[in-house]
């Protein structure tokens, strides 16, 4: 897996790239094996279908998928050669923190809840009125 650290570029680009389980295409398995990783990594691995990344930008996706694909390759070439091993944890936070300082976007934060002050039925009638605004 692309899960731990082993090539130093590509856990700065990318972070932890973790595998969703295996899902029936064309279901609304797809989606529900996707969405515990969806907003904590900027690629998946969907196990027995392929990988799906997302950016900011289609251009900024495309390169992580090319990251991602780069790696694979040169992570399964090692492995027929021999053990890899993962970088030591202190390593590998210390990319992570080299990331930050460049400012190498990570997997946005979920949005904020309401407050729960604030009721379902005001919540929908608020979007309503906005929906209802012209401009």
């Amino acid at each position: 897996t692309l899960t731990e650290c082993v090539l130093s570029e590509t856990c700065l680009l990318l972070g932890s790239v973790p595998t969703a389980p295996y899902s029936t295409p064309t279901t609304n398995e797809v989606p529900d094996s996707l969405r515990p990783y969806v907003r904590s990594a900027n690629a998946i691995v969907m196990h027995r279908h392929g990988a799906l990344t997302m950016g900011r930008t289609v251009e900024e996706a495309w390169q992580r998928m090319e990251a991602v694909e780069h790696s694979a390759k040169i992570i399964h070439a090692a492995r027929a050669i021999g053990e890899v091993v993962p970088l030591p944890r202190p390593e590998a936070q210390k990319l992570e923190q080299l990331a930050q300082r460049l400012g190498i976007p990570r997997p946005p934060e979920p949005p904020p809840r309401p407050s729960p002050d604030l009721s379902e039925a005001a919540l929908i009638e608020a979007v309503l009125r906005k929906l209802a605004t012209p401009g």
